[in-house]
C-alpha cells in the first residue's frame, strides 16, 4: 500500500492526537460491554469492540468536531492550505486523525474515521461543484488531494471488512470521482483489476450513490471483468451495483442479465433483478428508467453484505 504518512507536519498530528483522546472518552463514556461482545460476535470474532451503537458513535464523532472544529472549513473560504499550493484545506488534518484512529484496536474508532472521511470528501465535492459554477479563477482552484485519496486506499486495504470498506467506497471515493473524474476514473480502471478483492470491490460500488449519473457503460464493463469471481464480497458486489442501477434504467439492467446469464453467478442475477423483476419468467417490475427510488430506500443500508 502506498504511504501516506510523508510530509505529514506537527500541526495535523497534534490535532490527530488532540482529536483522538476527545472522541475516546466520548466513545467510552457509551460504551456497553455486553453489546461489545454482541457486536465481535456478528463480526466473526475478529475485531474488538468498545460496545458503541451505531448512535452512538455518530454523536461522539458530531461532539468532537463541534469541539475541535471542522479542520476544512477555514476562515475566509480559503481553498489552498497556506504554505502547501498541492494542498486542500483540511487535508492533511482529515489524514493524520484518519491513519491515527486506524491504529485503535477498538472498531468504532475506525467508524469515527469513516464518518470524517465521508464528511471531507463531500465537503470537497460541494466545493469543487460550487467552484465550477461561480467559474473561480485557476489560482483558486481545489486541487486534488492526493494524501487523503491514498490514506483511504490504506484504509480500505487494513484490517478489511464490508463495513469499513463499502462505506468509504460509496461515500469517500465516489465523492472524489464525481469532483475529480479524470483522477479517480482512470484510479478505478485499475483498481478492478487490482489484486486486493476490496478495492475491486470498492470499483464496482464507488457509484452506488450516482444515481442517473452512473457511468452505465463502465460499471457494466466492471462488471463484466469480475463476474468470472468465485468470491461471494465480489458477486454481491456487482449483484448490488446492477441492482442499485436498475432503479434510474431497468431495462439496460435486464438486458446485461441476460446477455450474460451464463457467466453471472446466481447470487449476482438474483440481487440485480430483486425489484425490477426479469423478463424471462415474466416479471417486468415497475421501474422503468426514469423512475427514481424513494428516500427510503436510498438511505437503506445494504444487508447480508
Amino acid at each position: 500500500a502506498r504511504q501516506s504518512t510523508a510530509r505529514m507536519t506537527g500541526n495535523s498530528r497534534a490535532y490527530a492526537a488532540a482529536f483522538v483522546k476527545a472522541v475516546t472518552c466520548r466513545l467510552a463514556a457509551a460504551a456497553e460491554p455486553a453489546r461489545a461482545a454482541s457486536q465481535r460476535a456478528y463480526m466473526r470474532d475478529q475485531w474488538e469492540f468498545l460496545g458503541v451503537a451505531a448512535p452512538g458513535v455518530k454523536e461522539a464523532t458530531k461532539e468532537t468536531l463541534k469541539e475541535m472544529g471542522e479542520p476544512w472549513r477555514a476562515r475566509g473560504g480559503a481553498i489552498v492550505a497556506p504554505g502547501h499550493p498541492t494542498r486542500i484545506v483540511g487535508e492533511e488534518e482529515v489524514t493524520a486523525v484518519l491513519q491515527a484512529l486506524w491504529k485503535q484496536p477498538q472498531r468504532e474508532f475506525r467508524h469515527v474515521g469513516i464518518a470524517l472521511s465521508n464528511a471531507f470528501a463531500s465537503s470537497v465535492r460541494a466545493g469543487v461543484k460550487a467552484q465550477r459554477k461561480s467559474k473561480v479563477s485557476l489560482e483558486k482552484k481545489f486541487p486534488f488531494p492526493q494524501l487523503f485519496f491514498d490514506a483511504v486506499r490504506d484504509c480500505i486495504t487494513t484490517e478489511s471488512w464490508w463495513d469499513t470498506a463499502d462505506a468509504l467506497a460509496s461515500n469517500s471515493v465516489g465523492p472524489l470521482g464525481q469532483a475529480f473524474p479524470d483522477v479517480v476514473v482512470p484510479e478505478m480502471d485499475a483498481w478492478i483489476t487490482d489484486d486486493d478483492m476490496w478495492i475491486r470491490r470498492t470499483a464496482l460500488l464507488y457509484q452506488l450513490r450516482y444515481g442517473a449519473d452512473t457511468d452505465a457503460d463502465r460499471l457494466f464493463r466492471f462488471c463484466t471483468l469480475r463476474m468470472h469471481e468465485p468470491d461471494f464480497f465480489i458477486r454481491k458486489a456487482i449483484g448490488w451495483a446492477l441492482r442499485t442501477h436498475g432503479r434510474h434504467d431497468a431495462p439496460a439492467v435486464r438486458e446485461f442479465v441476460q446477455a450474460h446469464r451464463a457467466e453471472l453467478s446466481p447470487l449476482s442475477i438474483r440481487e440485480a433483478l430483486k425489484h425490477i423483476g426479469d423478463v424471462d419468467n415474466g416479471e417486468a417490475g415497475d421501474a422503468g428508467p426514469t423512475s427514481r427510488p424513494t428516500k427510503r430506500a436510498r438511505q437503506q443500508p445494504e444487508r447480508h453484505h
